[in-house]
């Protein structure tokens, strides 16, 4: 057994590490159940995504979530966050996010300001600090990223979105002048009816393959939504739901990896006070 997981373990960082080791992209439980789809929200999660987002969130929020990659705790991220609406059109947030385990881990800050620009366009602007540590005396670094983006809500029912992280191509190691990567996403929402939603994206780091995602989001009642979803390179489908009750909201999801198989994906938001006002 122990053998197994050790080998598993391997395959995982053989075809995964040169990604992580590119600063690690971080994503909230509702956008691993929509394929990884994350350009588009619209509520807290936007801390850890598109900071244009969160201007349309009217909530103070704190949240916390937990994601087990592959089942394996070596692979565990963890996040705690903080957002709060700001002069009726803005927002401000605050993470930090933690991810690996002591031979290798990962640590990010976060801190962004979103603002909306009338009812329909909005903009943000995010920092995060960024440090990588190894164990057995091989030190860590760090590096500050910075991220953009933009949201447009074209009509009532079609909304548009960009984003942008590590324009400057900052770099966390000096050799062969190594930079993180530069990642581009574009995606699309369409609103079927107040209950069901389909969003699509695409996202590309300078250098790499484009990977597609896609997803549905089905809301039956106010307080309850199912989501599902698919992604490519790695082709793999999610799920999720998300429940809330008075001020506490729950989130799971997970995707499945052909071969590797499950990521389980948990979130709980607390809403202290009462919705901003217009």
């Amino acid at each position: 057994m122990q053998t197994n997981r050790i080998s598993r373990f391997g395959i995982i960082c053989y075809l995964f590490l040169p990604t992580i080791t590119n600063a690690q992209e971080i994503q909230s439980p509702a956008a691993t159940a929509t394929g990884g789809c994350s350009v588009l929200a619209q509520d807290y999660w936007s801390v850890l995504q598109n900071p244009a987002g969160l201007a349309f969130s009217k909530e103070t929020v704190f949240a916390f979530a937990q994601q087990r990659n592959f089942l394996m705790k070596e692979l565990d991220v963890q996040e705690v966050q903080f957002s709060i609406p700001v002069f009726k059109t803005s927002a401000a947030g605050i993470a930090y996010c933690k991810s690996g385990y002591n031979l290798y881990q990962e640590q990010d800050v976060i801190f962004l300001w979103s603002q909306r620009f009338g009812d329909k366009i909005s903009g943000g602007c995010q920092f995060r600090y960024h440090s990588l540590k190894l164990g057995e005396g091989y030190g860590a670094k760090s590096a500050m990223l910075f991220r953009a983006g933009i949201m447009a809500k074209l009509t009532p029912a079609f909304t548009v979105a960009t984003q942008m992280e590590n324009p400057l191509m900052e770099g966390i190691v000096s050799y062969n002048h190594e930079r993180l990567p530069v990642l581009f996403s574009l995606g699309a929402l369409y609103k079927f009816s107040e209950q069901l939603k389909l969003v699509v994206e695409g996202r590309q780091q300078i250098g790499a393959a484009i990977i597609f995602c896609g997803g549905l989001e089905y809301r039956p009642v106010p307080t309850f939504v199912l989501r599902g979803g698919i992604s490519s390179i790695p082709l793999q489908g999610s799920f999720g739901f998300g429940w809330r009750w008075k001020k506490v909201e729950f989130t799971f999801s997970a995707a499945r990896h052909a071969y590797l198989g499950f990521s389980p994906h948990i979130g709980v938001a607390i809403f202290p006070g009462q919705k901003s006002k217009e």
